[in-house]
């Protein structure tokens, strides 16, 4: 019985995941659309260093490993 309970689990531990990704696809496809239709560029890749340009915002101090990213 256990183990069909891990096999379930482990199940929609990957449908999640599956849905997810997809979200998040369609998230950077709109975000794309909605930058280019207003005449800006957008970028999905992960940018370093926002903290040191825009040093004057607190929340961008914070953390480790800081980086932004759908920019």
């Amino acid at each position: 019985m256990q183990f069909v309970i891990i096999i379930v689990f482990v199940c929609l531990a990957i449908v999640f995941g599956i849905f997810q990704h997809r979200a998040a696809i369609e998230r950077r496809k709109r975000l794309s659309d909605w930058a280019s239709v207003r005449g800006y560029s957008f970028s999905p890749d992960k940018v370093r260093g926002l903290d040191d340009i825009y040093s004057a915002f607190d929340c961008l101090q914070q953390g480790n490993n800081r980086y932004a990213y759908n920019i």
